[in-house]
């Protein structure tokens, strides 16, 4: 019965990593491949196991030679897959498999590696000379430690998506309101693995909009520009609404002109804290419908959704911050606001029974307090 149940984990794991794999490249053909050969795998190895066989190594060449041809075929569909991947990824692809043989070979030259990183952001991706300490946001510190003209002084967790749980993103929060808080901040908006744009360093944007205030002079196409205020403006948090949320069901988020806080707790029963030790917690999505009716779909990590996040307007990229930045830190006539949303997992039955039924919902309205206007015209 355990030769059983492991064997059907194990033919439910690889249907559903191929599922995931190849719906990307949208290739019906192999992924019915993929699923028909796992099945023909799966009823070799039960003939094989029901057989009486005369002597145990007689089983066990048997099984050898099914798992034998199993990888085999595995291989030459996966070969076939990377037919669909740019020659640029494959070349990435390629680089991390060699890049451990040639660190642990003693072959790796670190100083060379870092000049050509350092020719390639200067050339591309310069940033503009500045008084006192920088911090960037999220990610790309490469940009900073290039530009040596520049004074890094980081944050904790010096990369946002490293920031993942609660605690972590307290941490960087609280950095920003240290006396010793870098003097300037380069931010963009971008992030990682679609996480939903407000989630990386969650709890830091509050502070960012109250602590500093944005400068057109120094911004440019890639990042938004803060200078450290002397006197930091005030927010609070209005409660607006609370209660309870299922998954996969759309909840009404109330038309006002203001930026909305929200706080989601997805909470794991015992079922499923004890498959995330074992292995991992199955990914959930936020499905976000804006005023003009479409629907975006975006990764939410659990731990940084019920420390609270900025729900809507949707900020996508750099353009959509700044309008709430000049415009006195309310939604613009060309913000995405948020109309509805729902939470999701991946359908299917194993990954839903990990969590309880029901999880908690919390809106609130982020109203930011200012002694005094800063208008900034936007950056072409």
């Amino acid at each position: 019965m355990l030769s059983a149940f492991i064997v059907y984990l194990y033919i439910k794991l690889t249907v559903e990593k191929n599922i995931i794999l190849y719906s990307q490249f949208q290739e019906l053909e192999q992924l019915f491949t993929q699923i028909l050969l796992t099945c023909v795998f799966a009823f070799l190895l039960f003939k094989a196991s029901s057989v009486r066989w005369h002597s145990l190594w007689q089983y066990r060449l048997k099984m050898i030679s099914i798992l034998t041809i199993y990888l085999y075929l595995q291989l030459a569909l996966s070969t076939t897959s990377i037919l669909y991947i740019q020659l640029s990824e494959f070349k990435t692809l390629i680089a991390s498999v060699t890049l451990p043989i040639k660190v642990l070979s003693g072959s790796f030259d670190y100083e060379k590696d870092f000049q050509k990183q350092q020719s390639e952001n200067l050339s591309k991706r310069s940033l503009p000379k500045i008084l006192g300490s920088v911090d960037l946001y999220k990610y790309n510190q490469g940009l900073v430690i290039s530009n040596s003209f520049l004074r890094y002084h980081p944050r904790p967790i010096f990369q946002s998506y490293s920031a993942y749980t609660e605690r972590l993103a307290t941490i960087n929060a609280l950095h920003l309101r240290d006396p010793q808080a870098p003097d300037n901040i380069f931010y963009d908006m971008l992030s990682i693995d679609n996480r939903y744009p407000t989630l990386d360093d969650n709890l830091s944007l509050p502070e960012l909009l109250v602590r500093y205030s944005f400068n057109s002079q120094k911004t440019n196409e890639l990042f938004l520009f803060f200078n450290k205020k002397k006197i930091p403006r005030t927010y609070t948090m209005i409660p607006i609404e609370s209660g309870y949320l299922n998954f996969d069901e759309w909840r009404d988020i109330p038309n006002i002109d203001q930026l909305l806080w929200s706080e989601i707790n997805l909470r794991k029963n015992l079922f499923g804290r004890f498959v995330s030790f074992l292995f991992k917690s199955p990914p959930i999505f936020i499905d976000v419908r804006l005023q003009d009716n479409s629907i975006e779909s975006f990764r939410l990590i659990p731990q940084l959704a019920k420390s609270g996040f900025l729900l809507s307007p949707l900020l996508k990229s750099n353009n959509d911050l700044l309008d709430i930045c000049v415009n006195n830190f309310r939604p613009t006539e060309k913000s995405q606001k948020i109309t509805e949303f729902k939470v999701r997992t991946l359908p299917n039955i194993f990954s839903l029974i990990q969590f309880q039924k029901r999880g908690e919902f919390k809106l609130k309205m982020l109203k930011v307090y200012d002694d005094k206007f800063y208008p900034a015209e936007k950056f072409k």
